[in-house]
């Protein structure tokens, strides 16, 4: 975060984190606010023209460094980078430093005397505590990939690269899935080798979006998993289960209800499920977003569906009514699993609506102001939460900010608090400071907060910690094996991953783009450290996956065989959302 004490209007001089060989610097940079142009009066604001900026780097109570930057012109931009890797090898690496900073202007009286200019005008002044960067990364794997054209004109390269993770060949290792559309398959090996690829020549990206959820997961109970994903067959959108050792058929079922009319492309959901109460999860929800569910066994017979057209009960919103969409009880995304009744079978929370097991409503939340009248009237990120890891489970919708109970009471709402999230696209409740026992509550707002697209931090009452502006996602992980989670930025600027803890310190950056889906935060390797895994796609017509890990907890990766051990996370129902 930017420390700013601002003495003079019109001027403000931020310290914050830079960029110097990827390591840790310090960046001072006054700014005009005021800008320059032909009717600014610099004599004003400037005596004399002549700028005088100090910045100094403390070690406790010793000043350890000095800078000194003069300038006799008319600038809007003055700007210094202290080093300070010389200070961090001479103090450790977990040494902690104070930068201050001032800004002097000076009339025609001012003189240099004594080693110090007298009769300076102080402009500007900041301090911060710098904490150098403690989890630098390093690329721990590059995964040459077949390069593939975009889709189309409007959808880029990468997206062709939306990773999804799963052993298939239960050998205690990931493979790696991509699915482009109903247009092709591809599944990999951690090692970059192309297992097997599917093609279809009248495919098409819209039939189908990258982004949509899949499933890897052994759905019957052979010993090797399965992908449950989306094909185009004979002319038709189908449901299939597909060998993930060879992409053979198994079998398919016609995607139920399939709505061609659904505007920016076709996106569903494939998840894996509980619903009947057997020895393990051996059902398939298939979801539409917003619109339709419907509930298939592991053979792909169908179970029951879901149509909130029939749900008279709930009407639409104004909204929906006037442009014709059948948006009801407030439906997202990937809907969520849990048996908060303990009779074993699993509940749904699909976006504001809880369902039994048998699709019938236990509750609906679209009533809430955040909810029913927000511009398309979806949550994107609802969430069974064990705030207290107690076991008293509740649930958070990321529109508005609701905290509600497992009946749908609200117990918190960030609206109430004043802010105003009407796009929530991600969410999370993790503990991010280090300071504080209990988690913090993560929040993101597309563009309608008061400080635009950000990501916003809350304890657990409300009470705002901090914010930062972000561009389009962020994530959260495991990533230097700490008691607190890191976060992770998209850094649009730079091109880069900026890793921040809690307090909006820099832990180290990334020299890859982050992106809202084709990027991925998680433990891939099976060394229980969540690893940044990113599309890389070169000028020069090559596609490469990238993985990324905290260099500090890492050894040479001849020796290091944690790499590829046993990896028993549960990847089959992770979702972009």
């Amino acid at each position: 975060m930017a420390a700013d004490i601002q003495l003079r209007e019109g001027y403000i001089l931020p310290i914050r984190e830079g960029d110097v060989l990827n390591w840790n610097a310090a960046e001072v940079c006054w700014v005009n606010k005021k800008g320059h142009s032909k009717s600014f009066d610099w004599a004003e604001l400037i005596p004399g023209n002549r700028l005088h900026m100090v910045t100094e780097v403390w070690h406790g109570n010793d000043k350890i460094l000095e800078k000194r930057l003069f300038s006799s012109g008319c600038f809007n931009r003055f700007q210094q980078f202290a080093d300070l890797r010389p200070f961090q090898k001479k103090f450790g690496s977990d040494a902690r430093f104070t930068v201050k900073a001032s800004l002097y202007g000076y009339n025609e009286d001012g003189c240099f005397e004594d080693g110090q200019y007298r009769n300076g005008i102080l402009m500007a002044h900041a301090e911060k505590e710098f904490v150098p960067w403690s989890s630098p990364a390093k690329l721990e794997k590059r995964i040459e990939l077949k390069y593939l054209p975009g889709l189309n004109s409007e959808h880029s390269i990468q997206g062709n690269y939306f990773p999804r993770f799963g052993d298939v060949d239960n050998d205690g290792r990931y493979e790696i899935f991509f699915s482009q559309g109903t247009t092709g398959q591809m599944m990999y090996d951690m090692d970059g080798k192309l297992l097997w690829e599917w093609r279809c020549e009248d495919g098409a990206y819209e039939e189908m979006r990258q982004d949509s959820d899949c499933a890897i997961y052994d759905i019957d109970n052979d010993g090797f998993a399965e992908v449950i994903c989306v094909r185009k067959l004979d002319g038709r959108i189908c449901i299939c289960i597909v060998d993930g050792r060879t992409g053979k058929l198994k079998k398919s079922a016609v995607w139920p209800k399939y709505l061609e009319r659904l505007e920016g492309g076709h996106r569903s959901s494939l998840r894996i499920a509980n619903l009947r109460g057997m020895e393990r999860p051996s059902d398939i929800v298939a979801s539409e977003d917003y619109v339709h569910m419907t509930v298939f066994d592991d053979n792909l017979n169908e179970l029951w569906d879901f149509d909130p057209e029939t749900q008279v009960k709930y009407p639409a919103s104004w909204f929906a009514n006037i442009h014709g969409y059948p948006y009801k009880l407030g439906l997202g995304h990937a809907p969520q699993f849990c048996d908060i009744n303990h009779d074993g079978k699993e509940e749904i929370l699909w976006g504001a609506t809880l369902l039994d097991s048998t699709g019938k409503i236990i509750w609906s939340r679209n009533d809430l102001r955040m909810v029913g009248n927000r511009e398309d009237e979806h949550i994107d990120c609802p969430r069974f939460v064990d705030i207290n890891d107690d076991g008293d489970l509740k649930i958070y919708f990321s529109s508005g900010g609701y905290l509600l109970d497992l009946n749908g009471k609200v117990l918190m709402s960030l609206e109430e608090k004043g802010y105003k999230i009407m796009h929530g696209q991600r969410a999370a409740i993790v503990r991010v400071d280090p300071d504080s026992e209990e988690k913090q509550l993560l929040q993101m707002d597309f563009h309608y907060s008061e400080f635009g697209c950000c990501l916003m931090i809350f304890d657990l009452n409300g009470k705002m910690l901090n914010h930062f502006p972000i561009y389009r996602c962020f994530m959260v992980g495991n990533w230097d094996d700490t008691a607190v989670k890191r976060i992770f930025l998209a850094d649009k600027k730079n091109n880069q991953t900026r890793i921040i803890d809690g307090k909006g310190n820099t832990l180290c950056t990334i020299p890859a783009k982050m992106y809202l889906w084709e990027s991925v935060v998680a433990d891939v390797c099976g060394d229980s450290r969540d690893k940044f895994v990113t599309p890389v796609v070169t000028e020069d017509g090559r596609a490469y996956l990238d993985i990324y890990s905290c260099s500090s907890q890492c050894g040479d990766p001849a020796e290091d065989q944690h790499l590829f051990r046993k990896n028993s996370t549960k990847f089959w129902n992770w979702t972009a959302f």
